[in-house]
């Protein structure tokens, strides 16, 4: 970004908040038809918006396995038609309201719109690196780092060996 502006980083925040608010709404373990329209709407937008993990939201939600049988039945049409109908439509209402909606915003707004990309990309990696703390002990952190640093420095060892040929 060639010129700072305070909107620029109230963008950014913004955006990165969306991301979190979205990845933090819980389980929401209903199975009718806004359900399905959802997470059709929500596949749509993470497919779309770079840097949003899908994933990440889905399994945030407690949505992610109801998410692989739905798009399972929906591609081996073994899915009810109304199942089909309300995840499709909300996939393809919102692809085409999102397309339209990004092309406007990176043709009129292009430092805003990678600014908010941005924003949305350091969230989604938050949200994971985050999770993956909940897993580690200080000691498997610590292993971690000193075996990073020694297969760092084997590679580095082995590189000028190997340049010198």
């Amino acid at each position: 970004i060639k010129d700072f502006r305070l909107s620029y980083l109230f963008l950014f925040i913004m955006s990165f908040c969306l991301v979190l608010f979205i990845t933090s709404l819980g389980s929401g373990a209903s199975n009718g038809s806004n359900h399905y329209f959802l997470m059709g709407s929500i596949e749509s937008i993470t497919t779309i918006i770079p840097g949003i993990s899908g994933t990440a939201i889905f399994m945030a939600l407690g949505w992610y396995e109801s998410l692989l049988e739905t798009i399972k039945g929906v591609l081996t049409f073994n899915s009810s038609l109304m199942v089909s109908f309300y995840f499709l439509s909300g996939f393809l209402i919102s692809t085409i309201l999102l397309s339209w909606f990004i092309t406007l915003a990176f043709r009129k707004y292009k430092c805003e719109a990678y600014v908010c990309t941005f924003g949305f990309m350091l969230a989604s990696l938050y949200g994971m690196i985050s999770s993956l703390f909940s897993y580690f002990n200080v000691f498997n952190l610590l292993l971690g780092a000193f075996l990073f640093f020694l297969g760092y420095f084997i590679t580095y060892k082995l590189n000028s060996l190997f340049s010198n040929f």
